[in-house]
């Protein structure tokens, strides 16, 4: 008889247990047997919420093949952009090289060379504009881009400094250049 009472005892006790626990410890029911009959499992059913998924709008200058806007996914990288916008042998990868896109965004790629690094010269900026003497640049070069931009106005890519610089002059010094994002407009 004490064995009975101790186990209606410990039977209370474990009732009392679950139901101040909330009484079913999130089992879920889940199909799967192979009968078509409901199985217990010990995992909550949980669904991720339907997100959209998400892009930015990055743009990517300096020292690549195609200068312009990437719109990227996110969990995207900022290698995985500039690679995007292909990489020269001259390019070099931004410090920030690891860290996802978050936001929309400009990435300037800049340029090894001699065993140094340099950062591209905005040819719509101050060096230009002022023609001021440009490091890793020659004068007649500047010079040329300040020329078209007190006749012509902005250059908006890197298709008119095709127009602008001989054939030979743009192979030696298209990386070395950049449209900004303010000043960019895609070729037509």
């Amino acid at each position: 008889m004490k064995r009975i009472l101790a186990l209606i005892c410990i039977f209370i006790v474990t009732i009392t247990l679950l139901s101040a626990c909330g009484g079913n410890f999130g089992y879920t029911t889940i199909r799967g047997d192979g009968f078509n009959k409901p199985t217990a499992s010990p995992y909550k059913s949980e669904t991720l919420p339907n997100k959209d998924d998400v892009y930015f709008k990055v743009y990517v200058c300096g020292a690549v093949e195609r200068e312009g806007y990437y719109i990227v996914p996110e969990g995207k990288t900022v290698a995985d952009v500039v690679a995007m916008a292909g990489l020269l042998p001259e390019s070099i990868m931004p410090k920030n090289a690891t860290t996802y896109i978050k936001t929309n965004c400009q990435i300037a790629v800049g340029y090894y060379q001699n065993g140094e690094t340099f950062h591209c010269l905005n040819v719509n900026g101050a060096t230009v504009l002022y023609n001021l003497t440009a490091q890793n640049i020659s004068a007649e070069i500047v010079e040329k881009l300040h020329t078209y931009l007190k006749n012509h106005g902005k250059i908006t890519n890197k298709q008119m400094l095709k127009s602008i610089l001989t054939a030979e002059e743009y192979q030696q010094n298209h990386y070395k250049l950049f449209v900004s994002e303010a000043d960019y407009e895609e070729a037509s």
